[in-house]
């Protein structure tokens, strides 16, 4: 007979752990840890309460639960993240794609409908969350990605492909604008804004396991949002919009950097916690897209 505990037991004792090492979310850790070795999601843990794990599902938990309580992210360790209701393929080279992000996708849509057929920028793509969820509500769009990382660009264009818009989104290799050409009717970044001084401060979750390229905003945060900002108008078209999201703290310090280059900040949106989180903004002399 089995020495080893049923699922139930197993994943009480994996919350067990994860509290311990004073992780938030530990139940929900603890299910998706179960789903990704047994291959069961959590109603199926459920119904299955009963059912003994086998010797090698405790010798493949105990090697990701080490991973775990040395501090590498969960997304890193099970190798995927939903965002916007989608599961992306996640490496170390990208940045996990957080739920605040989901402000831009909700913007884009929200000035859109499915029979427009606009073109979208996305400058620092990272694993292509942002960009991906918009193209999936929307059919018509064409799409252009950029990044400084080739890792990256091979896990954005991966997870293009895993939702079928491959077809309608090119992938570039260069920094900001450097390889564009044309225009566009949507500008959208998640550009690098922890400035040095945060850097010092950062969890062990983010300063060791996540990309400082997309990170690093330089002294002051600004690094990226000033060089966004010095060349985005000329890749708009008549009315369009340059979506960005910024740090919690720079609700006034980003849409001052875009007024400087000639915008018209139209909104600061805040996210689920009451924190600025994104900044729309246009060119002084155009139109905004009705």
């Amino acid at each position: 007979m089995s020495n080893h505990p049923t699922l139930e037991i197993f994943y009480r004792q994996l919350v067990e752990r994860l509290r311990a090492a004073d992780i938030d979310s530990a139940g929900l850790e603890a299910s998706l840890l179960m789903e990704h070795v047994t291959g069961y999601s959590r109603s199926e843990q459920i119904i299955n309460a009963g059912s003994v794990v086998s010797d090698e599902q405790v010798a493949d938990m105990d090697d990701l639960m080490q991973r775990r309580l040395r501090g590498e992210p969960l997304d890193n360790i099970i190798g995927n993240r939903e965002f916007y209701g989608l599961t992306f393929r996640v490496t170390p080279e990208v940045l996990s794609p957080r739920p605040e992000t989901e402000l831009l996708v909700d913007y884009v849509l929200s000035q859109t409908t499915s029979e427009q057929s606009y073109r979208v920028l996305d400058l620092g793509t990272g694993s292509g969350a942002i960009i991906i969820s918009i193209l999936k509500s929307r059919e018509k769009f064409q799409a252009v990605a950029i990044d400084l990382s080739e890792a990256a660009l091979d896990v954005a264009s991966g997870n293009a492909a895993f939702h079928d818009v491959s077809q309608r989104i090119e992938f570039m290799l260069g920094s900001w604008f450097e390889p564009v050409t044309g225009q566009f009717d949507f500008i959208i970044s998640n550009p690098p804004y922890i400035t040095n001084e945060a850097m010092d401060k950062l969890s062990v979750e983010v300063s060791v396991y996540d990309p400082h390229l997309a990170l690093w905003g330089g002294a002051d945060g600004l690094v990226a949002y000033n060089v966004i900002a010095k060349s985005a108008a000329q890749y708009l078209k008549l009315g369009g919009k340059l979506c960005l999201e910024i740090g919690c703290d720079q609700g006034q310090s980003v849409p001052d950097v875009l007024r400087l280059a000639g915008f018209d900040v139209l909104k600061v949106q805040k996210d689920l916690s009451g924190h600025d989180r994104c900044v729309i903004a246009c060119a002084a002399t155009n139109a905004p897209i009705s």
